[in-house]
């Protein structure tokens, strides 16, 4: 009888220790559950394509020359449109277009290129045959002229060799500039001039 009591009382001993065993094991597993369901933080917004604070710096290109005849120098920032212009042949195969400021020689100009191909020019026929928008502005009339070295690719924006288009352009973030090309109609180019490096000359002329 003694035996079988004390198979009895170890069998309930083990039975005790296999329950301890599994409420522990059934504990910790609660607790890898509570762990394994914390949500995630939320991701940080994405910024705006067109957030203009975001500008890369190196937007324009820079340049300047020097005169030797004068002995002073002239600056040049540019910077090429955001899009191309496809023409018929010969200038097929994408053409980009650029906008220039230049101050040669204390005389300051804003210039419309174009990679290839030929803008129309007639100052005396279209007075306003540009027509520009800055940034959320109306559109509006710009004239042009005919560059000095009988290039057909340039033309000078604005009146009075572009002092105003200029003061405008330090301040803008977009300009499209819709023009006139030589068998083609007129077609727009946009440029982002944000982030522009023009200074202030010490006598407050824009440079």
């Amino acid at each position: 009888m003694k035996a079988i009591y004390f198979a009895c009382g170890a069998a309930a001993i083990v039975a005790l220790g296999l329950v301890g065993l599994f409420e522990k094991g059934l504990n910790s597993g609660q607790k890898m559950s509570s762990v394994n369901q914390v949500s995630p933080a939320p991701l940080a917004p994405r910024a705006a394509a067109n957030d203009t604070n975001a500008a890369p710096a190196d937007r324009w290109s820079y340049r300047e020359e020097d005169d030797k005849m004068r002995g002073t120098k002239n600056y040049y920032a540019s910077v090429n449109s955001e899009n191309e212009l496809s023409f018929d042949f010969p200038y097929d195969g994408g053409s980009r277009g650029q906008l220039m400021l230049s101050d040669e020689n204390g005389a300051f100009g804003v210039y419309l290129t174009i990679s290839k191909g030929q803008i129309d020019c007639n100052p005396d026929a279209y007075p306003d045959q540009i027509s520009i928008k800055v940034d959320d502005e109306s559109v509006r009339g710009l004239s042009c002229w005919p560059s000095d070295d009988g290039k057909t690719d340039r033309v000078l924006l604005g009146r009075l060799g572009g002092d105003e288009f200029l003061t405008e352009i330090r301040r803008s973030h977009k300009i499209i500039i819709e023009a006139s090309f030589y068998q083609a109609g007129r077609k727009q180019l946009t440029f982002r001039t944000d982030g522009l490096q023009w200074y202030l000359a010490s006598d407050g002329t824009i440079r």
